[in-house]
């Protein structure tokens, strides 16, 4: 019966339009079907449709969550004020509060303290609105507040003014840390604050400038977060060569200073060193305009290729991981930056808008974390896509390419970062016939 009709169909020419019709309502049905069970991590531009794979990695994570990022704090015997840390952390970074929760116990409360008391710290620094004669002694002061169940400032309209207004409770839970993280947290503060005060009044000028300048804003948030992973016996040998961790920081923080140079600007910031930016324009704002676009991309990509030469370091870093949650923890920021500079580099559109990865990619990264040899597929994914990019007319193309090849030889691996379209193509393929056989016979 069901073959008769079949044939009638496709001898009438009614088969074409009945298998589109059916293929189109397949479509539909599927597309709602995936908006609904997406929600908020819902495809919002035509772009994510060239990545199946990271709409599989969203459907799944949506319906079953992800045992690799998965909250290990237990909120219920928490206090209320270091359930409220919790809270600003994930205020203020999806991505940090995910891999920071994975940590879980005393390690994580730590390491979310020591996060949001330096987040205070770059508010002070970031505000324009304060000005420089309050700014300097809170910047020098600030690890003394951690002592004052009072302190607070009230001063700021950052965006991210309420972990200063609400200091004492983030105080609070800092003086419940054990004496030997109370330390790390005061130590790292005390030099973070110094340093910030420093370029306060100094000018990125040079490279050795930005590298002093990332070292204070960013290397010691790695020493900071490897001390603590050590002192709560979770790994051994971080802090045996703290370049590394320095390492670390300074190519999140070079990464940061690229990818948001535009608020930074709209903001009255700038962090782009001096040496860099006027080989291309006599001011660095003109490098926002439309006719200087070509050396505004030419400068990004300099910075990005002096931003790789930290990447052998995170390698070595990496290898010394042995604890799946710290890998975790450790892994997931850099990867989101490797992607960022691939995002930004020889991108017109980079003082355009702020450049921003996807969230399903961001979660395949992810979902990488906890085997180091995917983690470094990652990397050479992404550093092949900036190897193939170079254009041959960059002033620094053999720089560039240089960078690549020797971040490349320390990412080696047997493991291939795939995408698994295909499987994704076959699964909808797979329903649509189902769905046309169903209807046929029945």
């Amino acid at each position: 019966m069901a073959y008769r009709i079949l044939n009638d169909l496709h001898s009438s020419g009614w088969f074409t339009v009945v298998f589109v019709l059916t293929a189109y309502g397949s479509s539909y049905f599927l597309g709602t079907i995936i908006k609904t069970i997406v929600g908020p991590l819902i495809i919002r531009d035509m772009e994510m449709l060239a990545h199946p794979d990271e709409t599989l990695a969203l459907i799944r994570y949506a319906l079953f969550g992800s045992e690799i990022i998965k909250q290990r704090c237990d909120f219920e015997s928490m206090s209320s004020g270091l359930r409220r840390c919790y809270w600003y952390l994930e205020k203020r970074s999806k991505n940090f509060a995910a891999a920071i929760g994975s940590l879980g116990g005393e390690v994580g409360n730590a390491i979310c303290i020591l996060y949001l008391v330096l987040r205070a710290l770059d508010t002070i620094e970031d505000d324009m609105t304060i000005p420089k004669d309050v700014k300097l002694p809170v910047l020098r002061n600030m690890y003394t507040y951690l002592q004052d169940p009072k302190w607070k400032f009230t001063e700021s309209k950052d965006k991210d003014k309420i972990v200063l207004e609400e200091f004492p409770i983030l105080s609070r839970e800092f003086r419940n840390l054990s004496p030997a993280l109370q330390i790390i947290v005061s130590d790292t503060t005390k030099e973070m604050g110094m340093g910030m005060a420093k370029y306060i009044e100094k000018t990125v000028d040079t490279f050795d400038d930005l590298n002093e300048y990332c070292y204070y804003v960013a290397g010691l948030t790695g020493t900071g977060a490897a001390g603590a992973v050590v002192a709560c016996a979770l790994e051994e040998q971080l802090c045996d060569d703290t370049s590394l961790a320095i390492g670390m920081g300074r190519f999140l923080q070079k990464t940061n200073i690229i990818c948001d140079c535009l608020d930074d600007l709209e903001e009255g910031r700038g962090y782009w060193p001096t040496q860099v930016w006027q080989k291309y324009s006599s001011s660095i704002k003109d490098l926002t305009k439309k006719e200087n676009r070509k050396k505004a991309v030419h400068c990004v990509n300099e910075l990005i290729t002096d931003a790789l030469q930290h990447i052998p370091d995170i390698m070595k870093f990496f290898s010394l991981l042995t604890h799946n949650r710290v890998k975790t923890f450790m892994t997931i920021p850099q990867m989101v930056a490797i992607a960022r500079l691939e995002k930004s580099y020889n991108n017109p559109e980079h003082f355009v808008k702020t450049l921003k990865i996807r969230k399903g990619q961001t979660l395949r990264i992810m979902n990488t974390s906890r085997d180091i040899e995917s983690v470094k597929s990652v990397f050479y994914h992404y550093l092949n896509k900036i190897y193939n990019r170079i254009p041959a007319d960059d002033p620094n193309a053999l720089k560039t390419k240089a960078a690549c090849l020797r971040a490349m030889a320390t990412c080696r691996t047997s493991v291939i970062y795939t995408f698994g379209v295909s499987s994704f193509y076959l699964l909808v393929i797979a329903i649509l016939i189902i769905i046309l056989a169903v209807w046929l016979i029945f």
